[in-house]
């Protein structure tokens, strides 16, 4: 792999997830919550934003998209849950081109839903192909690959414990 440099620390990573969770528990104080992760890269920060979720009645599920030869995207796992009119909140890590996060909320939508929400840790808005709307953004950065805390390079990086950039 090549040199890695320290870009989000572990302590600035909490701090951009308590702020997260605030948020997203005002804004669904008092309803009903499906919080869906699409695997693999979210999964550490799914985990820590769920431990501070403390809306009276959340729940969890997985989906997992591909991305095929020629581009386009299909579903490799479905949710297991009953979305209609539910509160659905779809957690990502980061967001670059959102070619992935537009299928999985037209999917979703399809399945009569109250809502569907879309929170990211990291939003990278520069080679965006999607106008996506996003409810709840961590911290935007710039073009840059990160990697760590879930995100990787060919499987490798997701157990650093938390984020770099790759450089030369």
């Amino acid at each position: 792999m090549n040199l890695i440099t320290p870009f989000v620390t572990e302590k600035e990573i909490e701090g951009i997830i308590t702020e997260l969770a605030q948020q997203i528990n005002k804004a669904y104080e008092g309803s009903s919550l499906l919080m869906i992760c699409p695997l693999k890269g979210p999964l550490m920060f799914f985990s820590d934003l769920c431990k501070k979720i403390t809306v009276k009645d959340v729940s969890i599920d997985f989906i997992l998209t591909q991305t095929r030869a020629d581009q386009s995207i299909c579903l490799a796992k479905d949710i297991s849950a009953d979305i209609t009119h539910k509160d659905i909140l779809i957690v990502e890590e980061v967001i670059d081109s959102g070619n992935s996060l537009v299928f999985l909320q037209r999917y979703l939508k399809l399945q009569n839903p109250r809502s569907v929400s879309i929170a990211t840790l990291f939003d990278k808005p520069y080679y965006r192909t999607n106008s996506i709307p996003l409810d709840f953004t961590g911290k935007t950065i710039d073009d840059r690959f990160i990697l760590g805390y879930g995100m990787d390079r060919e499987e490798e990086g997701r157990s650093y414990p938390f984020v770099y950039t790759l450089g030369n």
